[in-house]
């Protein structure tokens, strides 16, 4: 095992990598793709609400435990332009979930998160 330098000598405790999906509302879900390279998280998110599609591929960035997501115009779905341009952000806890300052909880998920593109 190679030895990794900085602070964070053990690493992170608990990955952000894969699939993550939380409610964020009576039919609003937030789902999660990460991957984790070391400290470095990426990959994007997706929302819909009632079914219909809000935005996917959303850029997703950080560094173990925080993550920063992106609504981008390009990630948005025709209805919902005005979603672009919004941020979230969100940490690791300890017990491994994935949490938003507004209390969003996200779970591990066994299947895809966000829909192809």
């Amino acid at each position: 095992m190679a030895a990794s330098t900085g602070c964070g000598l053990l690493g992170p405790s608990e990955s952000f990598e894969g699939e993550w999906i939380a409610p964020a509302g009576k039919f609003y879900v937030i789902g999660l793709s990460l991957r984790q390279s070391g400290d470095t998280v990426s990959g994007v998110a997706c929302a819909s609400d009632s079914g219909v599609l809000l935005y996917r591929n959303a850029p997703v960035s950080g560094d173990h435990p925080s993550i920063r997501i992106t609504v981008t115009t390009a990630a948005t779905a025709p209805c919902c332009a005005h979603l672009a341009g919004q941020t979230f952000t969100a940490e690791m806890e300890k017990r491994g979930e994935i949490v938003t300052p507004s209390g969003v909880r996200f779970k591990r998920s066994s299947a895809p998160a966000c829909p192809p593109p």
